[in-house]
């Protein structure tokens, strides 16, 4: 039961995603080995250095090319609200206030789940 728990809740996590999976992707098209029994010899290097990749692309890869895409959509606090005239005095400091915590949800978002928006 649990182990069923555990494979849903990450069935659908970013990483998992073959399109967030720049490193992982990059050492399957380059260093896979052509023949069955050179792949067959190849298993004891290839399964230690594709968990570091899946690492390296969870914790640093994935969440650095998702931060423009974050920017991008938490830009629309200033973007896509109009300008309020004289009562821009008290929206523009609830913005300043609204735009880090809008960029910090979006990231997180992005980071764990797989959107291509």
């Amino acid at each position: 039961m649990l182990l069923t728990a555990i494979v849903l809740l990450f069935s659908q996590c970013a990483v998992l995603s073959k399109d967030n999976r720049y490193l992982t992707a990059a050492l399957d098209e380059d260093q896979v080995p052509e023949s069955q029994t050179m792949r067959t010899l190849f298993y004891p290097l290839a399964v230690p250095t594709g968990l570091v990749a899946m690492l390296i692309d969870g914790i640093l890869i994935h969440p650095l090319v998702s931060l423009p895409r974050a920017a991008d959509d938490a830009t629309f606090v200033f973007t896509e609200i109009d300008y309020m005239g004289v009562l821009e005095i008290i929206a523009f400091p609830m913005r300043l206030i609204t735009y880090p915590v809008v960029l910090a949800g979006d990231w997180i978002f992005r980071i764990t789940v797989p959107v291509d928006l």
